[in-house]
């Protein structure tokens, strides 16, 4: 199956991605890749088999705060180039003495670098990244021209999975008024995007929503929802710390 192909089918089947990567990583000529989503930092993620230890030692060495790849790359993909390599932002010496490339990089045994943004909704970026291992050369001119060919359906594909999701978290709150259970769905700001009946007729003297945000008009209470709220859309680079369950409105 075509890689193209298989990123169409992971966007209405989000099981899929995985395969889908280890399929890209193959007709790319990469050793492991990594879907992530960005707002400020990074949001979630999802790696092919070949990348989930160096995505794991990642996560837990804290190495985000030392990714020039993320936070000079993405920026600059952005705004000047389509796929961006190492080279495009980090000098020889840096590569030298930057963390992520002295430290980080050779302990986990990988190298050269390619990624490029797939998609941007809702304020937040989808990226793809490609990873090879250290012995490999760089990503080449041909190599870059091979994923260069197929980013117009892998585009497509990442626009085709934002809706569907959409569309699915829509579904779940419909669902849950079904159940007599109120839903209220809230973006990656904490804003409110959709309630369904349950939850609106549940707004009043102890739950509004002011400026698209829900509030508490109790001091208390209304800094526990926020806790909350900020606990439910915290980045997952950040999820081993504690948060809050519930929250009691009264």
């Amino acid at each position: 199956m075509p890689a193209t192909e298989a990123f169409y089918e992971a966007a209405i089947v989000p099981e899929l991605w995985g395969r889908a990567l280890d399929l890209a990583c193959s007709t790319w000529g990469a050793d492991g890749g990594v879907l992530s989503s960005y707002v400020d930092r990074l949001g979630a993620f999802i790696p092919s088999e070949g990348v989930e230890e160096f995505c794991a030692r990642f996560l837990e060495g804290g190495w985000e705060a030392q990714d020039v790849r993320s936070r000079r790359g993405i920026p600059l993909a952005r705004k000047a180039k389509d796929i961006v390599t190492d080279a495009d932002f980090v000098t020889s010496d840096e590569r030298r003495q930057l963390p992520l490339y002295a430290d980080f990089l050779p302990s986990v045994g990988f190298g050269a670098f390619a990624g490029t943004i797939l998609a941007e909704t809702g304020g937040a970026k989808i990226a793809l990244s490609l990873h090879r291992k250290a012995h490999r050369e760089p990503f080449s001119k041909d190599d870059l021209a091979r994923l260069r060919h197929d980013l117009t359906h892998v585009r497509r594909a990442a626009r085709l999975a934002s809706k569907v999701r959409m569309s699915y978290a829509d579904g779940l709150v419909d669902s849950l008024e079904r159940f007599t259970c109120g839903a209220i769905l809230v973006d990656w700001l904490g804003r409110v995007i959709r309630l369904n009946g349950r939850a609106e007729a549940a707004l009043g003297d102890h739950l509004q929503i002011v400026a698209s945000r829900l509030r508490s008009p109790q001091r208390e209470t209304n800094k526990a929802l926020q806790d909350l709220i900020d606990a439910s859309i915290r980045p997952l680079t950040s999820r081993h710390e504690p948060g809050p369950g519930s929250v009691l409105l009264q």
